[in-house]
């Protein structure tokens, strides 16, 4: 079991994971220990004939009744982090929702394999992209919510409750100079600090020397090139955002477009008297 997800590696390896990956896999071990715990305490100690602590699979045989028989965890902690581990090794993500499709379900996932069907995310995380053609952009759902987060001094007026029902879209494009430039630098910010958190493992350090162990290794090292690659690329990408802020179009310049009042004022702009004369021009006779 130790061998199949990195849900079930020993505790080195998942130090290893940890230090690979800007997802920690220590905060879903707590989430997971934490649910097996209350599971526990409110309903499998209660009663044990049900909710066994044990079962025993024969493992191995192609019609059920060869191979060999194993005792496995069941209604316990060990056995609950077991069957998250199956049902997030056999799911897919599919519109924004982690899923377990039938039939689908059955597919072997490529271990090395590195794209992913449709991604998504979870909670209020945001994805970087990396890979061959991507440009490091970030995701445009992640500008909009850090424009409206980081929202103040005179922009703070797209608050009120006027904008409530327009202020979501208008983050969609730059606010304002200095707004932009708290968040390019923002996420210039996040990109240096899980770069300074990653590390990458140490090729041939194996546990037992085994080949199992050596697999470990190079998931792990997968997993660490592949986001420091993508976190590199936004790196980039959001250091020329910055040098180029100056020519970003910001939301008061929008507007005044919108109206109509962003070029020079000339007298043939304005609202005409009885539709031949303008202001100024009459020759009144005292």
């Amino acid at each position: 079991m130790s061998v199949l997800h990195p849900l079930m590696w020993t505790d080195r390896r998942q130090e290893a994971m940890q230090r690979s990956s800007t997802k920690k896999i220590y905060r879903l071990l707590d989430d997971i220990d934490d649910d097996s715990t209350w599971l526990n305490e409110k309903l499998w100690s209660s009663d044990r004939t049900r909710f066994p602590e044990t079962v025993s699979l024969r493992v191995g045989g192609g019609n059920g009744e060869d191979g060999n028989l194993e005792e496995r965890p069941c209604f316990t902690p060990l056995g609950f982090r077991y069957a998250v581990s199956l049902v997030r090794s056999r799911s897919f993500y599919v519109d924004g929702y982690l899923r377990l499709l039938p039939y689908l379900d059955y597919a072997n996932h490529d271990d090395y394999g590195t794209r992913e069907i449709g991604g998504g995310s979870v909670g209020t995380s945001f994805d970087v992209i990396g890979g061959s053609g991507s440009t490091g952009e970030p995701d445009p759902a992640m500008m909009q919510f850090l424009r409206l987060a980081k929202l103040g001094g005179k922009d703070a007026f797209l608050l009120e409750s006027i904008f409530r029902g327009d202020v979501w879209g208008f983050m969609s494009e730059p606010v304002s100079e200095d707004n932009e430039r708290e968040v390019v630098n923002a996420v210039i910010e996040a990109c240096q600090s899980a770069l300074s958190e990653m590390t990458s493992e140490g090729e041939g350090e194996n546990d037992s020397g085994e080949e199992s162990s050596s697999k470990m290794d190079r998931l792990c090292s997968m997993v660490c090139e592949s986001e420091r690659e993508a976190l590199g690329r936004t790196l980039t990408y959001m250091r020329q955002e910055a040098e180029a802020l100056d020519l970003k179009e910001y939301y008061q310049e929008r507007r005044l477009k919108s109206l109509g009042l962003d070029s020079d004022w000339t007298p043939e702009d304005d609202v005409s008297f009885g539709g031949t004369r303008l202001p100024g021009t009459a020759n009144y006779d005292w």
